[in-house]
């Protein structure tokens, strides 16, 4: 059933106000969306702005990684997926739990960073492609 076909059943059955809703759910989420997209573009131009004038990456990500202990600090224990270091069985980070995971092996808490991802020059590397 197409999302207008749904909206006209409902809209049908005498619940205009759910209808309503659920349109608005969708037009807000669509938003969310949109702003994401948006952030991540201005987050990359950014990134990409200070590497050329000779911010080093890894000051950047270890920045990332001082805000992201101090606000797991603050809110708690918050888990995509990595090895854990202790067990090195693979832990998930989970949506509600951002920032940190909990390995279902062993217990063990892991950090997940919210860095950037820097790509290798091609002197660096020796010409090689990685």
């Amino acid at each position: 059933m197409a999302k207008n076909d749904m909206y006209s059943a409902i809209k049908a059955m005498g619940t205009n106000n759910s209808a309503d809703m659920m349109a608005d759910a969708n037009i807000k989420m669509g938003g969310i969306g949109c702003t994401i997209a948006k952030h991540e573009i201005m987050l990359q131009a950014l990134f990409a702005a200070m590497v050329e004038q000779g911010v080093d990456p890894e000051l950047i990500n270890a920045k990332v990684i001082e805000l992201t202990d101090a606000k797991l600090a603050k809110f708690g224990n918050p888990a995509s997926a990595k090895p854990c270091p202790r067990c090195g069985k693979m832990v998930k980070e989970l949506a509600d739990t951002p920032l940190l995971g909990r390995c279902m092996y062993c217990g063990n808490a892991v950090k997940f960073y919210p860095t950037f991802e820097i790509e290798k020059k091609e002197e660096e590397t020796g010409g090689e492609n990685i």
